[in-house]
């Protein structure tokens, strides 16, 4: 989901806006990989590989597609093509974002690649904006549900706005979650990088980097303490299912490619 073209969403400049539902994913069939909650990782490993990139996003992904520009999952009339459909896509055509009180602009930052945690005590404080795509074809129809309503001549949210307002926060606040718990993967040291060779319709070998997989024999050496608490808190059932949602595709461990200390 390309974030670079979504805007705030102002009663200013969209108080007509409609929206309706559309089952079409066409935004996503050039995706090669979506983020993840930690809660989706069990059910999506059952249809997607999952892993976690080695620098940038602390979230685990789903690879989409072995090829750039190619989502395997959307078809070509826009539907869906698994039986799981990540969050990530759920909540398309509306995304969080900072939005800079002093000045009304929406900076790049989502709840995909930065902290949006809507700290209103600076100066410059950020609050966060629902944001749109306003081109989507959720918005093409003008019989759909109003975003905006009038009360008092005065244009406010309508209660359809607020709750998709409200599992935006939900999904924010589980994303922030997320983050911490790959960071202490990433801190535990038990995240090694890895390759993945995949032979196309063609035969010709690609390779696919930048991504790193939990090391279970780093795990086994961590403090007895830590690794129970990562149990009690569900951590370990997040890294068998992502173990075993790449078990047939990167190689065992005497063979792995994975990069060693």
């Amino acid at each position: 989901m390309n974030l670079d073209k979504f805007e705030p969403l102002t009663a200013k400049h969209h108080s007509t806006l409609k929206f309706t539902a559309v089952t079409s994913y066409q935004h996503a069939k050039n995706d090669q990989w979506c983020p993840l909650l930690a809660k989706e990782v069990i059910p999506a490993a059952a249809h997607f590989p999952v892993v976690f990139p080695t620098t940038g996003l602390a979230a685990p992904v789903a690879i989409l597609s072995f090829t750039p520009g190619g989502n395997r999952y959307v078809a070509d009339n826009g539907s869906w093509q698994a039986a799981y459909l990540p969050l990530h896509y759920q909540r398309y055509p509306f995304s969080l974002g900072n939005l800079v009180a002093n000045t009304g602009d929406c900076g790049n930052n989502s709840d995909d690649d930065a902290d949006s945690t809507g700290d209103e005590t600076g100066k410059n404080a950020a609050t966060l904006a629902v944001l749109i795509d306003a081109d989507a074809e959720q918005f093409a129809s003008d019989s759909g549900t109003p975003l905006f309503t009038a009360d008092a001549g005065e244009c406010i949210p309508s209660a359809a706005l607020q709750g998709i307002k409200k599992e935006l926060q939900l999904y924010q606040e589980e994303f922030l979650g997320t983050k911490k718990i790959v960071q202490q993967l990433r801190q535990a040291g038990v995240l090694v990088p890895a390759k993945l060779d995949i032979k196309l319709d063609d035969g010709e070998i690609k390779a696919i980097t930048g991504f790193s997989i939990v090391d279970m024999a780093r795990i086994a050496k961590l403090d007895e303490q830590l690794r129970a608490f990562w149990v009690k808190i569900g951590l370990m059932k997040i890294i068998e299912a992502h173990l075993n949602s790449i078990a047939v595709l990167i190689p065992k461990p005497e063979q792995s490619t994975a990069a060693q200390d």
